[in-house]
């Protein structure tokens, strides 16, 4: 089973997921992600990314939050 929270951003015309949530009821087991209660700046539709962006060293940079 799976629960997605979605937001529809309106400027952008696009919805967007928030969160997710996946339930194994067969034995319980669950995982919960991509919560964006932690995100410290908006998030920007429409913005191109460059090749160094993707290199390990800027990776790195972010520190595992967008």
């Amino acid at each position: 089973m799976a629960l997605h929270g979605l937001i529809q951003c309106y400027d952008v015309l696009v919805p967007w997921y928030r969160f997710g949530i996946f339930h194994d009821l067969t034995n319980g087991a669950y995982l919960a992600g991509g919560f964006d209660n932690e995100i410290r700046t908006p998030i920007e539709f429409g913005v191109k990314g460059k090749l160094g962006d993707f290199q390990p060293d800027a990776l790195r940079r972010l520190g595992g939050t967008l």
